[in-house]
């Protein structure tokens, strides 16, 4: 298996080829941490909007930003700056998930099984997790080294956004 079969997909199409090896590791530091950027602005911003708009409001752009910044990201060939921007765009929208979906899980849930409820977003949130990493690791061993391997990695995140979004359309806003 090639371990870093992304980021040897990323170097050439992104240019990277004849970059130092400083060049490439920022790049892939940028890649990593603009996500993180963006979970951390999506979160602090997700409470005072849905206290503003609710919490259904507030879902329906978390998801959209989600979706948008994956579909940058996967139409970002050859572009260090579409890539990065994707990043931290579907960072605010991970970041504001991650807030605000406990929350409204623990506020539209009966009270007897509002624990259990907010546990299994917990799990289903490492599930998705495990999941994306065999979805790497088939890519990578079931697919040539080229360009497809990262760009199918990255459209996959345009799933459970896009369910989200559909989603939310048939739920109730919560109580609160």
């Amino acid at each position: 298996m090639q371990a870093n079969w992304v980021l040897l997909n990323e170097r050439s199409d992104f240019g990277l080829a004849d970059k130092t090896k400083s060049e490439k590791s920022a790049f892939s530091a940028n890649v990593v941490s603009l996500l993180q950027a963006g979970c951390i602005v999506g979160s602090l911003g997700a409470g005072p909007l849905s206290d503003r708009f609710g919490r259904l409001v507030t879902l329906f752009f978390t998801a959209a930003f989600y979706v948008v910044g994956s579909a940058i990201q996967t139409g970002a060939h050859g572009s260090e700056g579409l890539m990065l921007a994707g990043r931290a765009i579907g960072g605010v929208g991970v970041g504001a998930a991650s807030m605000i979906v406990p929350l409204y899980v623990a506020e539209a849930s009966p009270p007897h099984i509002r624990g259990r409820l907010v546990g299994i977003y917990e799990m289903a949130v490492s599930m998705g997790t495990l999941i994306g990493f065999w979805i790497n690791y088939g890519l990578a061993n079931n697919l040539p080294a080229t360009s497809s391997q990262w760009m199918i990695s990255f459209a996959v995140q345009l799933i459970p956004g896009g369910l989200l979004i559909i989603g939310i359309f048939f739920i109730p806003e919560s109580p609160r």
